[in-house]
């Protein structure tokens, strides 16, 4: 493949594939910690202990984007000129998940209604945070497929 060849429904699948599954894993979490807890999660106390356990639970949760960001390089030999395409693909990822955050917590009614306050503002820095992962995970896992590939090429002489 050429250098950075975006490949853009790569990009949407694995972004739905990891959207989807912090977002099951940190529902989960939240249901885990309201049966631990006297004081369950809630974004009506957002100073809680439980609150704040939760909120950098779910920011070490999207750690999550950077081994999705390998998969979407996988198999790629131009690793090491691929800065480009990782910010494309960072952008897309950190923009489709604001997005797609605004649409089903803070626009669109239902069970998962927030509000635009309560989920940009009370949640703030947690939820920047996890924006920040999904953009910075793609030129994080290029680092490591490069630094790891150098490592695999030097030869240990005893």
């Amino acid at each position: 493949m050429g250098q950075n060849t975006l490949r853009p429904g790569r990009v949407i699948g694995i972004f739905l594939v990891g959207y989807i599954a912090i977002s099951v894993t940190g529902a989960l979490l939240n249901v885990l910690l309201g049966a631990l807890l006297v004081t369950p999660p809630s974004l009506d106390t957002p100073t809680t202990f439980s609150y704040v356990l939760y909120e950098i639970c779910l920011v070490l949760l999207n750690i999550g984007w950077i081994p999705l960001s390998l998969w979407y390089f996988k198999g790629r030999a131009d690793i090491g000129h691929v800065r480009k395409e990782a910010l494309i693909v960072g952008l897309l990822w950190a923009a489709m998940a604001a997005l797609v955050d605004f649409l089903f917590f803070a626009l669109l009614p239902g069970p998962l209604h927030l509000g635009a306050y309560k989920f940009f503002v009370v949640q703030f820095p947690w939820i920047y945070m996890i924006y920040i992962l999904a953009f910075l995970s793609p030129f994080i896992s290029t680092e490591l497929r490069k630094n790891f590939a150098k490592g695999s090429t030097v030869s240990h002489a005893n």
